[in-house]
C-alpha cells in the first residue's frame, strides 16, 4: 500500500540522495538539525546522523494531498513580545527540519501528513505567548524522535519480522491525530492561537500525542534492533553455554496448561499489580530484586509464569526465565546463569557482542562454581554493554522456586553480592521460594533493597475468593454450592485446588460430567478430606483401590521408588529398577495423575507439588485406615508410608544388580587406546546406546542409597559391595568416565567408606580405601581424557601390593610393564601449580590454596581435591597470601597475608565477609577456633592477635606480647582455651585466650619454629623447626615427650591427624613423613620425585589423605600407605655442582654441595668410590675436578674479609688431603688446568689467581675485571684461559705464561653465566641468562653466531671432542623453564633437547668419545644421556603421554607428572639418583587399535 512503501522510501533514506541547489545532498546529513540538546531517552540509544546546512525554506504556504493540512495565515503581524534568541532558534531549526522531512517523504504518508500540519503551524505559533517552553520541549522531543526514525530505518527493516503490520498501525494511530488537528483548523483555531492561552494549549496537546505515538514506534524499533542478534554470535553462545531448555516461561512444553498456568482472570490482582508495577518502575529507588514467598501450595509458580506472560505478551517488555521445576529437571543451579545469559545475549545485541569474546577466551567458565558464573557470565559483559541499551527497559528475570535448586541459597548470595554491591545496574530480580530459614534469613538481613510478597500472610478470605474463581473456571459444570464446598476445604491451599481439579477431571483423559460428578462427591462425602493431608489420602485410596494384597506392594514400591530417587527418573527406569514390567508401571503412576505429573518428551516422573513426598515420608500423616476395599488384607491399618532407610537398602541393592548385570570391559567399543575420548567419531551416540538409562542411574547414585539404608539389610548390601569391588570396579570407573560423571567416583566410594563406619570396622574398608585412591588417580590425571588409559596407564603402574591391582591386574595380562624407581611414592593427584598453603575442606572434597611468595598471584584458589579442577578463585588481597584454612563447619575460609589483614570469606559464594587490620607487618599464620567463632593470627610483628569472626563483634579482642621474633605458626588448643604459638625465638608459647596472659613457655629447639599443632584429643603440642627436629610436649607441662629427627633439612610444617593419633610433618628435604605419636615411630615416609621445597601439610579429615603444598605443585598422597621402606639408594643429598668423564668414558666423577665426590660405573651404574671433606668445610663448599680425575679441590663459600678462605686439594682416588692453603677472598670459581698442573681461582674482586695443584703455590694473579668472576675455561694446549665476569658480559682470554690479557670481548646486554672453548681451541662459547648460546672466533673475536635455545638460563656449556662433528651442550635451569640439557649440532643446526631434570642443570660434559653426555643438577641428580640422533622407540611429552616414534604415532601411556623425572627414557642411559629410576615395557602388551586385546579374564 502508499503508506508502507512511502514510510520504506523514508527509512531507505540513507542510501538515496536528493538534488538540491544543484548539488547532491545526502539526505541523512540535513535531515534532523535543531539547536536542541537530545537528552531524552527517545534519542538516547539511536544517536541521529551528523547535520550540515538546510537549503532554503521553501514557501509558507503548504498545499499537499488530501489528507495534509492547507493553511492560509491571514493574521496580522502580532505585537506580542519577542521569544529569547534560543526560543526562535528552536523553532526556526525544527521548521527547517520539518520541512526537509517532508520532502524525504513524499510517499510516506504517516510523516507526510504530520509535516504539513506541523509547518503550517510553526509560524503562528511563534506569536503566541502562551506555553512556548512546553512547545519547545515537545518540538525538540519529535525532532529526535524523527532523527532515530529515520537514522536507523534500514537496520530496523532488517532486524523487524513483522514491520508491515507496524506501519499499518503507526497510520491509524496518526491518521487520528491529523484528523484532530483538520478539526481545529476548521474552527479557525489558528487565526486565534495567538491571543488565547487555552488554544495554545490544545495545540501543544495534539503535539504531545504525535509525540508519544512516535516514541511507542521509535521504543519498538530499539527493542527489534538490540534484539537483532547475529546468528554468528548466538551460534557461539549456544555452543559454549550449557543450558536449560525447559527453564524458560516459554519452553515448548505441551502441557503448559497444568505445569505453567496463568492465573485464573480476575485472581491475584492486587498481586499481581504490585508485581508488575515494581517490574516497570524505572526509577533509581525501584528495588532490583523482589521475593515473592509463601508455604507450599500457595500459587507461586502460576503467578511468577502469569508475570513472565504479562511482560512477553502485553507489555512487550524483555523477560527472562528459569523454573526450577521438579517435573522438567530443571533444578542445577549451575544452570540458572548460563541459562539466563543465553535468553538476555538472545534478547540484546550489546550483550552478546561482550559476552562471546569471554566464552572464546574461558571455556571452563560456563561449568564453573556460581560466583565466578555471575561474575564472569552476567556482570562483567552486562555492566560493559549498558551504554548500548541506554533508553532501553529495564528487563526482568524470574528466577521460581529457588529453594528446590540445589545450592539455591549459594546463587542468592552471591545475587546479593553483586546487586547489594551495585556490580549488577539495569537488571531486574522477581524470585519465588518456601519460607526456607536460610531465605528467609537472607531476606531479612538488610544486606540490598527488596520488595516482597509474602502469600502466607495474605488475607485468607482473598485467596479464598480467588480459589473459587478458579475452581469455576476448571469445573464449570461443577454445581456451585459444591465448588463452593470444595474452596473452603481447600482452606487458601491453591495445590489442594489444582490436585482436586486434576482428581476430578483428570488431564490425560476425559471423563463424563456424571463421572466428574462422582469423583466429586469421594471427596465432599463425610469424613473426606479438609486439608492438603486428607485430599492426598483420598487420592491415594482411590489409586490404590482395585488392588489386593498380591499387587499393593508391588504398586507401593513404584510410588516409593519416584519418592526416594536420587533424581528424576523414566517409567522405563522404575520397571528397570525395580524388575517390573513398564505397562504395571506405567498403569500404576496413571492412577497417580492427580500427584504424579509424566513429562511427554522423556517420560521422567515426579511430583506435582514438594508436599506430596513429604507426606509420603511422614510416618503419622501417610498412615490412614483404608476404605472397605483394603479391608480383606491381613493388617486392617494401610500405610502409604515410605520408610525411607528400607527402601533405600533395596534400592541400593538394585543397583549393585543393574551394575553387575550390564557394566562390562569396553562397554562404548573405544576403537583405539590412541585416540582421546572426543576424538572417536560419535562417542555421544555410543554412550547413550550402550549406558542404558537405568545403568546410569545406578552408576552415578548407589552411594547414596547405600549410606541412607545404614544398617538395614548390612549383611546383604556389605556382599553387594564387596561383588561391585571385586567383578564390575574398574568397569564402573570406564562408564562413569565415558557419561561425564568422574567427578562423582570418589564421593561415591567416600560414602561407601562412611557407611562401613557405621558399625565395626569390615575387611572390605582396606579394599574401598584403595579403591578411592585409585578413582582419585584416575580421574585427577590426563589419562581420564582417553577411557582406555584407566587399564593401559592407570592399572599398569598402580603398586603390584595394593589390593585393587591383585584383584583387577591378573585380569590384565597384557599391560605395558612399568617398574617404578625405587624410593618415592605417586601421589593420588598432582595440581602443577605452585603454592605456599593448602588445606582440605571438611568434607575432604575441596582444597583452598594461595600461591608462592614470589608469585603475582594474590588470589585463593578452590579445588576439587579428586579431580583438580579449578572450582573458584576468591581475589581481595593486594599482597601475597601466606596461610588458608577452612573453618572446622566447612562454611567459611580464613586467610592471612603480607597485605597486613586477614580475611574471612564465605565458602559457598566466595564472598568477602569480614577484613580485620591491626597488625603492622606481614601476616604469616592464622587460624580459626574450633567453635568457629574466634580466629587467631600471628604476624612478622612479633605479635600473636585473637579476632572475633562475626561481623557484629569488634574485630580485635586481645594482643598477646611475647615473642621475640616473628610469629611463624598459631593455632587453638582442642578445647579452644588456649593459643599455641611459634617463632624465630626458638620457642612455643602457650596463652590463654579469655586472659591473653602467656601460660607456658616450651623451649628446646636450636633454630627457628616453622610450624606448630595441637592435638584434637588432648594436650599435645607438636612441632618443627629448622635444626630438623620434631618435638611433642605436654602442654599442661610444658614437658617435651618425644623427638624426631630424621629429616635431613627444615621441618617446614607439622600436622595431626583429626583422630590424634598419628602426625605429619613435612621438610625441605622433599619428603613427607607419618608417625605414630603414641609409640614414636615412623610409620611411613613418602618421598617426591621432584626437587622442590615442601611449605605445607595436612591430614584429610577422615585421615586417609594427605595434602602438601610446594614451589612446584599441589599434591594428594594416599595416608593408609604401610609396610617396609625401601632402602635408600646411593647418591647425592644436595645439589650436583660439577660433572665430568674420566679419561677413559668409564666413570663418571660428581661432585656435590654437600661436599662429597662421587665415581660410578657408567656400565652398571654402580657407586665405586666415595669420599666425605665436610670435615674440613663446615659450610657450603665449592668444588673443582682435574681433567684426569686424579685431583679434586674444594674451597669454603664465605665472605674472606671476615674469615681465611680455605681451598683444598685431594687425591681422588685415596681421598687423602693433598694440601691447604688460605685466601682473603670469597671465591666464586675453581678450574683445574687440562694438564692438572695448576688451578685457577676465579675471585669476587675481578681478580684471578693461578696456582700450583701440587705444591699450592701461587704462580699468578691476572687483573683486569672489575666485577666477579663467573666462569672460567683453558684452551685445550692449556696455553691460554678465558673468562667471564659481571663487568658488563666482558669476556678476556689470557696468556698463561706472560698473565697478559689478550682479547676482550664484549656481549653487550646479555650477561654471561659460563664459557667453554672447543676442542681444538679455535672456537670460545658462553651461556647466557637470555637463554642464548653465543660462539665466538677465538683468534680473531668474531661473533660466529648466537643461537637462541629454550627459554630459561644457560648455566653451564660445554664443547664436544669430536671435531668432525661439532656440537655444544647447555644446561640450562631457571624459574617456569624445563631444566633440560640442550644440544646444539654445528652440523645441521638443530636443537635437541633432553629433558628429566627438575631444577637447573648446573654442569655439562661429553664422555671422551662424545658418544655421551653427563649432567648434574640441582635436583641432586646425576644423568648420562646418549649422545645420537635416534630418538629412540618412543619419547614423553609434556603432559605426560607417551608416544611411538614409528609412523603410526600411538598414544602408549601416560604417566603422572612426579613420575617423569623417575622415568628412564631411551634418551637416557643412566639416572644416578638416591630416589632411583623407572622403566617402562612396552613387550607383550596391546595398545592401540589392539588395546581390547590387553583384557585377559
Amino acid at each position: 500500500m502508499p503508506l508502507q512503501s512511502g514510510l520504506k522510501r523514508l527509512l531507505r533514506v540513507g542510501h538515496r540522495k536528493k538534488k538540491q541547489n544543484n548539488s547532491d545532498v545526502d539526505a541523512p546529513s540535513v535531515v534532523i538539525s535543531t539547536a536542541v540538546s537530545r537528552n531524552d531517552s527517545a534519542n538516547s540509544n539511536l544517536v541521529p546522523a551528523p547535520a550540515s546546512h538546510a537549503p532554503d525554506p521553501p514557501s509558507a504556504t503548504s498545499s499537499d494531498s488530501a489528507s495534509s493540512v492547507t493553511v492560509k495565515n491571514t493574521s496580522p503581524v502580532s505585537a506580542t513580545p519577542a521569544k529569547t534568541t534560543t526560543s526562535a532558534t528552536v523553532l526556526h531549526g525544527f521548521q527547517e527540519a520539518l520541512k526537509i522531512v517532508k520532502e524525504a517523504s513524499d510517499v510516506f504518508v504517516p510523516l507526510k501528513s504530520v509535516v504539513g500540519g506541523l509547518l503550517a503551524c510553526v509560524d503562528a505559533y511563534q506569536n503566541t505567548a502562551a506555553n512556548y517552553e512546553e512547545m519547545e520541549k515537545v518540538i525538540g522531543s519529535i525532532d529526535g524522535l524523527l532523527a532515530t526514525l529515520v537514522a536507523k530505518g534500514v537496520e530496523w527493516r532488517s532486524a523487524s519480522k513483522d514491520s508491515d503490520t507496524r506501519m499499518v498501525k503507526l497510520e491509524g494511530d496518526l491518521n487520528q491525530i491529523i484528523k484532530d488537528i483538520n478539526g481545529l483548523q476548521n474552527r479557525g483555531f489558528l487565526a486565534r492561537l495567538a491571543e488565547n492561552a487555552a488554544d495554545a494549549r490544545e495545540l501543544v496537546s495534539a503535539y504531545q500525542k504525535i509525540e508519544k505515538v512516535l516514541r511507542a514506534f521509535q521504543f519498538e524499533i530499539s527493542l527489534d534492533i538490540e534484539g537483532n542478534v547475529q546468528d554468528i554470535l548466538m551460534e557461539v553462545i549456544s555452543n559454549k553455554l550449557p543450558w536449560s531448555t525447559e527453564a524458560s516461561f516459554r519452553a515448548d512444553i505441551q502441557s503448559d496448561t497444568v505445569l505453567r498456568g496463568l492465573c485464573t482472570s480476575g485472581t491475584r490482582v492486587e498481586i499481581l499489580d504490585k508485581i508488575m508495577s515494581w517490574a516497570q518502575a524505572d526509577d533509581a529507588d525501584s528495588p532490583s530484586v523482589f521475593w515473592l514467598t509463601g508455604l507450599a501450595g500457595t500459587g507461586k509458580t502460576t503467578i511468577a509464569y502469569t508475570i513472565c506472560r504479562h511482560l512477553y505478551d502485553e507489555k512487550r517488555l524483555p523477560v527472562s526465565s528459569f523454573f526450577c521445576s521438579r517435573q522438567l529437571n530443571s533444578r542445577d543451579s549451575r544452570l540458572i546463569i548460563p541459562t539466563i545469559c543465553r535468553n538476555l545475549a538472545e534478547l540484546f545485541r550489546s550483550y552478546a557482542n561482550e559476552l562471546v569474546p569471554i566464552l572464546q577466551r574461558d571455556s571452563v567458565l560456563p561449568k564453573a562454581r556460581i560466583p565466578e558464573q555471575i561474575d564472569g557470565l552476567l556482570v562483567r559483559p552486562w555492566s560493559a554493554s549498558l551504554p548500548g541499551r541506554d533508553g532501553l527497559p529495564v528487563p526482568v528475570v524470574v528466577i521460581d522456586a529457588l529453594d528446590e535448586s540445589n545450592n539455591g541459597v549459594e546463587f542468592l548470595k552471591n545475587l546479593f553480592r553483586v546487586v547489594g554491591g551495585k556490580h549488577l545496574t539495569g537488571i531486574k530480580f522477581l524470585v519465588t521460594s518456601r519460607v526456607e530459614p536460610e531465605i528467609v534469613k537472607l531476606f531479612d538481613s538488610n544486606q540490598l533493597p527488596a520488595d516482597a510478597i509474602r502469600l502466607h500472610e495474605v488475607p485468607k478470605v482473598g485467596v479464598q475468593a480467588d480459589i473459587a474463581k478458579f475452581l469455576a473456571e476448571q469445573l464449570p459444570e461443577v454445581d456451585a454450592n459444591e465448588r463452593a464446598e470444595l474452596t473452603l476445604r481447600a482452606d487458601g491451599l491453591f495445590i489442594f485446588a489444582a490436585t482436586a481439579v486434576r482428581f476430578i477431571s483428570p488431564p490425560d483423559y476425559p471423563l463424563s460430567q456424571y463421572e466428574q460428578r462422582e469423583k466429586l462427591q469421594e471427596l465432599l462425602e463425610p469424613g473426606s478430606p479438609s486439608g492438603l493431608d486428607e485430599l492426598y489420602k483420598q487420592v491415594l485410596s482411590v489409586a490404590f483401590r482395585e488392588e489386593d494384597a498380591k499387587f499393593l506392594r508391588r504398586r507401593l514400591d513404584i510410588l516409593h521408588a519416584v519418592v526416594c530417587a536420587q533424581e528424576l527418573i523414566s517409567v522405563p527406569v522404575i520397571a528397570r529398577l525395580l524388575s517390573l514390567d513398564e505397562g504395571t508401571t506405567t498403569t500404576c503412576i496413571n492412577s497417580l495423575h492427580s500427584v504424579l505429573y509424566v513429562s511427554p518428551l522423556d517420560r521422567l516422573v515426579s511430583c506435582y507439588h514438594a508436599s506430596f513426598p513429604e507426606f509420603i515420608l511422614d510416618a503419622q500423616r501417610s498412615r490412614f485406615t483404608a476404605p472397605p476395599p483394603f479391608t480383606k488384607m491381613k493388617s486392617r491399618e494401610l500405610g502409604m508410608f515410605c520408610d525411607k532407610p528400607v527402601f533405600d537398602a533395596r534400592l541400593a541393592h538394585h543397583c549393585f544388580r543393574i551394575m553387575e548385570a550390564e557394566l562390562h570391559f569396553n562397554i562404548c567399543h573405544l576403537p583405539s587406546s590412541s585416540m582421546l575420548d572426543y576424538e572417536v567419531d560419535k562417542l555421544p551416540e555410543l554412550v547413550r546406546m550402550h549406558v542404558t538409562p537405568v545403568l546410569r542411574y545406578a552408576a552415578r547414585h548407589w552411594g547414596e542409597h547405600l549410606l541412607v539404608a545404614g544398617l538395614t539389610d548390612r549383611v546383604f548390601l556389605h556382599n553387594d559391595l564387596k561383588v561391585f569391588l571385586t567383578n564390575v570396579f574398574l568397569f564402573w570407573l570406564e562408564a562413569m568416565n565415558l557419561i561425564g560423571s568422574k567427578s562423582l567416583c570418589f564421593p561415591l566410594l567416600q560414602l561407601a567408606r562412611r557407611w562401613l563406619k557405621l558399625e565395626a570396622e569390615s575387611h572390605l574398608s582396606v579394599l574401598v580405601d584403595d579403591a578411592a585412591n585409585f578413582a582419585t588417580s584416575f580421574t585427577g590425571g590426563s589419562a581420564s581424557q582417553s577411557t582406555p588409559h584407566l587399564y593401559i596407564s592407570c592399572l599398569s603402574t598402580w603398586s603390584s601390593s595394593a589390593p585393587i591391582s591383585k584383584i583387577w591386574k591378573p585380569c590384565f595380562k597384557h599391560l605395558p610393564l612399568f617398574l617404578p624407581a625405587s624410593v618415592g611414592t605417586a601421589s593420588l593427584l598432582t595440581i602443577l601449580t605452585p603454592v605456599r598453603t593448602v588445606a582440605f575442606s571438611p568434607d575432604n572434597l575441596k582444597l583452598a590454596s594461595a600461591a608462592v611468595h614470589y608469585s603475582s598471584d594474590k588470589s585463593i584458589r578452590i579445588w576439587d581435591s579428586t579431580t583438580g579442577e579449578l572450582l573458584q578463585e576468591l581475589v581481595g588481597h593486594t599482597d601475597n597470601i601466606t596461610c588458608v584454612l577452612f573453618s572446622d563447619d566447612g562454611a567459611y575460609i580464613v586467610s592471612a597475608s603480607h597485605d597486613m589483614s586477614i580475611r574471612i570469606w564465605d565458602v559457598l559464594t566466595g564472598e568477602q565477609l569480614k577484613q580485620l587490620l591491626g597488625h603492622t607487618n606481614s601476616v604469616n599464620a592464622v587460624a580459626f577456633s574450633h567453635d568457629t567463632q574466634y580466629i587467631v593470627s600471628g604476624s612478622k610483628d612479633k605479635f600473636v592477635c585473637i579476632w572475633a569472626r562475626d561481623p557484629k563483634v569488634d574485630d580485635q579482642l586481645r594482643q598477646l606480647d611475647g615473642h621475640m621474633g616473628i610469629v611463624e605458626s598459631v593455632v587453638f588448643s582442642h578445647d579452644d582455651t588456649q593459643v599455641v604459638s611459634s617463632s624465630h625465638d626458638k620457642s612455643v608459647r602457650i596463652w590463654d585466650v579469655k586472659t591473653g596472659q602467656q601460660v607456658r613457655e616450651l623451649t628446646g629447639h636450636t633454630k627457628i619454629i616453622w610450624s606448630v599443632a595441637c592435638s584434637p584429643c588432648g594436650p599435645q603440642i607438636v612441632s618443627g623447626s629448622a635444626d630438623n627436629s620434631i618435638r611433642i610436649w605436654d602442654a599442661s607441662t610444658g614437658i617435651e615427650l618425644k623427638q624426631f629427627n630424621i629429616h635431613t633439612s627444615d621441618v617446614t610444617s607439622v600436622a595431626f591427624s583429626h583422630d590424634g593419633q598419628k602426625i605429619v610433618s613435612g621438610s625441605a628435604d622433599n619428603s613427607i613423613q607419618i608417625w605414630d605419636v603414641t609409640k614414636g615411630e615412623l610409620l611411613n615416609e613418602l618421598i617426591t620425585h621432584t626437587d622442590t621445597a615442601l611449605y605445607t601439610v595436612m591430614f584429610s579429615y577422615d585421615g586417609t589423605r594427605i595434602v602438601s603444598g610446594s614451589n612446584l605443585a599441589i599434591c594428594v598422597w594416599n595416608a593408609t600407605v604401610a609396610g617396609e621402606q625401601p632402602e635408600k639408594l646411593k647418591g647425592h643429598m644436595q645439589k650436583v655442582d660439577q660433572v665430568a668423564f674420566s679419561s677413559d668414558g668409564k666413570q663418571v666423577i660428581s661432585l656435590s654441595l654437600e661436599k662429597t665426590i662421587q665415581i660410578w660405573d657408567t656400565t652398571t651404574g654402580q657407586q665405586l668410590k666415595e669420599f666425605d671433606y665436610s670435615a674440613h668445610h663446615p659450610e657450603s663448599a665449592l668444588l673443582a675436578l682435574a681433567s684426569d680425575s686424579t685431583l679434586a679441590c674444594s674451597a669454603d663459600i664465605k665472605d674472606g674479609h671476615c674469615q681465611p678462605i680455605g681451598i683444598l686439594i685431594w687425591d681422588t682416588a685415596s681421598g687423602k688431603l693433598l694440601t691447604k692453603q688460605y685466601i682473603s677472598e670469597k671465591v666464586t670459581c675453581l678450574l683445574f688446568s687440562p694438564n692438572s698442573t695448576c688451578i685457577v681461582i676465579g675471585l669476587e674482586s675481578g681478580s684471578l689467581i693461578i696456582w700450583d695443584s701440587r705444591m699450592g703455590e701461587q704462580l699468578q694473579h691476572l687483573k683486569g675485571h672489575t666485577e666477579s668472576i663467573k666462569s672460567v675455561a683453558f684452551f685445550p694446549d692449556g696455553s691460554q684461559l678465558v673468562s667471564v665476569s659481571a663487568d658488563k658480559s666482558i669476556i678476556r682470554t689470557w696468556d698463561m705464561r706472560s698473565g697478559e690479557n689478550i682479547k676482550v670481548l664484549s656481549t653487550g646486554d646479555t650477561s654471561v653465566t659460563s664459557v667453554a672453548v672447543s676442542v681444538d681451541g679455535k672456537q670460545i662459547v658462553c651461556g647466557s641468562f637470555s637463554g642464548s648460546v653465543i660462539i665466538w672466533d677465538a683468534e680473531t673475536g668474531e661473533c660466529l653466531k648466537d643461537i637462541e635455545l629454550d627459554r630459561g638460563w644457560v648455566i653451564s656449556v660445554a664443547f664436544s671432542p669430536r671435531v668432525e662433528h661439532p656440537q655444544i651442550v647447555a644446561g640450562l635451569g631457571a624459574p617456569n623453564t624445563d631444566n633440560s640439557v640442550q644440544v646444539w649440532d654445528a652440523t645441521t643446526g638443530t636443537v635437541r633437547a633432553l629433558r628429566g631434570h627438575t631444577s637447573s642443570v648446573r654442569s655439562v660434559a661429553f664422555s671422551p668419545d662424545g658418544t655421551h653426555i653427563v649432567s648434574g643438577s640441582s635436583d641432586n641428580s646425576v644423568r648420562v644421556w646418549r649422545n645420537t640422533d635416534d630418538p629412540g622407540p618412543w619419547h614423553i611429552d609434556s603432559d605426560g603421554w607417551i608416544w611411538s616414534h614409528d609412523d603410526s604415532q600411538v598414544r602408549l601411556m601416560w604417566l603422572s607428572p612426579e613420575r617423569h623425572p623417575s622415568l628412564l627414557t631411551p634418551e637416557a642411559a643412566m639416572i644416578i639418583w638416591v630416589k632411583g629410576y623407572a622403566t617402562v615395557s612396552f613387550d607383550d602388551c596391546h595398545v592401540g587399535e589392539d588395546w581390547h586385546k590387553c583384557y585377559t579374564p
